[in-house]
């Protein structure tokens, strides 16, 4: 059997960043995400660039065999997973009246669900091995009340909980949970391709967060947070009243709705089709 770091959400955006990281490191991968061209076009790049085994598994973490054909994947290519990344996600925009019942799932079934079921199928290997470790992908967005963006939040402060706590409950087997916690990642949603968002202009880029990222499971950290302008903002909304930091953020929420209309995003391995009211902006 041979290790691999698994990564969720591995063709695009910060899911690429970590695994150009890994492999730079020297670590072998298996990269899951839904659309098969982009992890192959991947998968060559990383293999060319660092002289390591790409593996690829095309797959929404959503479904709901998705558990059952990573483990198929890793048993039949005589694989396990010393590191589990799960970044897939989905991002969900607008008013909270303007959500449906729909979206909400998607949302709640990626951030949430998928993240607990892979986890859980992955971490008792990890625990028989003493060690290993897990990488949640949360969001600043997870420490208070987001409008403009309330369900995301939400999703991810469930993740915030739920990590620190599996931390906590495992502390004495040799694996290791980490969240990471970025600001603003600069994609297609903070960086429109037409109009100007605020937001862009503090925006980190993805290879940013995977070396924070990286670093941060090499230490050990439980809370990692990429760049120190983020950290300063994190210690901030700690401090201030909450009805004060829950202000600020809906006054930056409208200034960026200015550059780009109110939206649901997606990162590209979970897109879907929305509702006509929408538009589905890759992030």
């Amino acid at each position: 059997m041979h290790p691999v770091v698994l990564i969720t959400g591995g063709s695009a955006g910060i899911g690429l960043a970590i695994a150009h990281e890994f492999a730079e490191h020297g670590h072998n991968l298996l990269l899951v995400a839904r659309k098969a061209d982009p992890l192959e076009n991947a998968a060559r790049e990383l293999s060319g660039r660092f002289a390591v085994q790409v593996h690829t598994l095309a797959l929404d973490v959503t479904s709901t065999d998705a558990v059952d054909r990573i483990s198929e994947k890793l048993n039949s290519s005589s694989l396990f997973a010393s590191h589990l990344i799960n970044n897939a996600g989905m991002w969900l925009g607008g008013p909270i009246v303007d959500a449906d019942v729909r979206q909400l799932e998607q949302v709640f079934s990626a951030n949430v669900l998928a993240v607990h079921a892979i986890s859980r199928a992955m971490l008792p290997d990890m625990i028989r091995r003493g060690q290993g470790s897990i990488l949640n992908v949360g969001s600043l967005a997870g420490m208070l009340p987001t409008p403009g963006f309330a369900f995301y939040g939400a999703s991810k402060a469930f993740l915030h909980c739920v990590t620190t706590a599996l931390r906590e409950e495992i502390r004495n087997t040799g694996v290791s949970v980490s969240l990471l916690t970025p600001g603003v990642v600069r994609t297609a949603f903070v960086t429109p391709t037409s109009g100007f968002s605020p937001l862009s202009l503090v925006a980190s880029s993805p290879q940013t967060v995977a070396r924070a990222a990286y670093r941060g499971m090499q230490s050990n950290q439980s809370i990692i947070v990429p760049g120190l302008l983020w950290l300063v903002v994190r210690l901030g909304l700690q401090i201030l009243p909450r009805y004060i930091s829950t202000r600020t953020l809906s006054a930056i929420t409208l200034a960026s709705a200015a550059g780009t209309a109110a939206s649901v995003a997606t990162r590209p391995e979970l897109a879907r089709p929305s509702t006509a009211s929408v538009r589905v902006t890759a992030r």
